[in-house]
């Protein structure tokens, strides 16, 4: 895990679903995890229970390319991954 983002992302690249994984600070504020296209339009959006630092996300719908997770709530962060 990065100091600096205190966003992981795994496996990446990756087929079914990715692992996303933050340094939880505050248990009582709620974590959105965005999954954005290049185009920067949100395809899914993930709500993360109070007090959680890990949700598993489904991509296998997404289309084939590069997507950004979008995490905002305790603090804003953005990591890059690869749907194959």
């Amino acid at each position: 895990m990065d100091d600096n983002t205190n966003l992981v992302a795994y496996p990446n690249p990756t087929n079914n679903t990715i692992t996303v994984e933050w340094k939880s600070v505050n248990s009582n504020i709620n974590t959105i995890i965005t999954l954005v296209d290049q185009n920067g339009r949100a395809v899914q959006k993930v709500n993360a229970e109070n007090g959680s630092s890990k949700v598993v996300i489904d991509v296998t719908e997404l289309e084939q390319g590069v997507y950004y997770i979008e995490l905002s709530g305790p603090f804003e962060s953005k990591i890059r991954f690869v749907k194959l």
